[in-house]
């Protein structure tokens, strides 16, 4: 876990000429300073999903505090984790060793929701069967390695999940991808761990905090601190892309917090 210690921080990217799509803003183009006064009027550029509070009249946020949601100048959501306050947060994305765990204690019922296989029977649909469980498919895709068995798991027991990457059926083995970040993960995937964790997701406002620290904003700048990109080499494969580039951290020490999984910072 990594510590995010109190204290005010930019959210949004805008330089006084631009901003990314999406950003916060009070002022177009223009980043925020969040810490203890309340700040109203804050908006977001519209990509069409988020609430229409944030695209209208905007909202009212007070770090110390919490959120303004009608922006009327009463705070109204009392202790909304505003990223001002402290907080903990996982330093890496969930790995596939840690997903696997959590769906090992899972009832049948509740593993074939979290899964994309269907595994309501003694084998995984398929012909092969599909044992590659969050892929849905007989070998292995994305890097993604948790497999069950091909027969024997009966119709009402639990079924024993395995990490399997490399495909030789020896389960759990050091190659086996047990420390990947696990890819495939629905929305209703995430929460259920995270419950099961006893962690919470992030709000978009701890995201900025951790990922930024306490330095001002650079327009157009990701999460790892660099405002460019390199262009896509390898969209997936079983093994690395064809270069290497530097994996920086985070303003607090977190790791790969825009990558090519669901980030799923917790």
């Amino acid at each position: 876990m990594v510590y995010v210690p109190l204290g005010s921080f930019y959210i949004g990217d805008g330089d006084g000429s631009s901003q990314s799509i999406g950003a916060f803003y009070q002022n177009v183009n223009t980043s925020v300073l969040i810490d203890n006064t309340l700040k109203q009027s804050i908006k977001c550029g519209s990509t069409n999903f988020d609430d229409a509070q944030l695209t209208t009249t905007g909202i009212g946020i007070k770090g110390d505090a919490g959120l303004d949601t009608n922006n009327d100048g009463t705070i109204d959501n009392l202790n909304f984790p505003t990223g001002y306050n402290a907080f903990y947060m996982m330093k890496y994305e969930i790995s596939q060793g840690q997903y696997r765990n959590f769906l090992n204690t899972l009832t049948r019922l509740q593993q074939k929701a979290h899964v994309a296989s269907n595994i309501a029977n003694d084998s995984p649909e398929g012909n092969p069967p599909h044992i590659f469980v969050m892929t849905n498919t007989s070998a292995m895709r994305y890097r993604n390695g948790i497999v069950c068995p091909s027969s024997g798991n009966g119709t009402t027991d639990s079924v024993v999940f395995s990490c399997d990457l490399n495909g030789t059926g020896t389960y759990n083995e050091a190659a086996d991808g047990e420390w990947i970040a696990c890819g495939s993960l629905s929305w209703n995937d995430l929460s259920a761990y995270a419950d099961w964790a006893a962690l919470r997701p992030m709000t978009e406002l701890e995201f900025e905090k951790a990922c930024r620290g306490t330095d001002p904003s650079v327009n157009r700048e990701y999460a790892w601190g660099s405002n460019d990109i390199t262009g896509t080499i390898s969209l997936s494969a079983g093994t690395g892309g064809t270069t290497s580039e530097r994996s920086g951290q985070s303003g607090h020490g977190l790791c790969n917090y825009e990558n090519n999984a669901i980030g799923g910072p917790l």
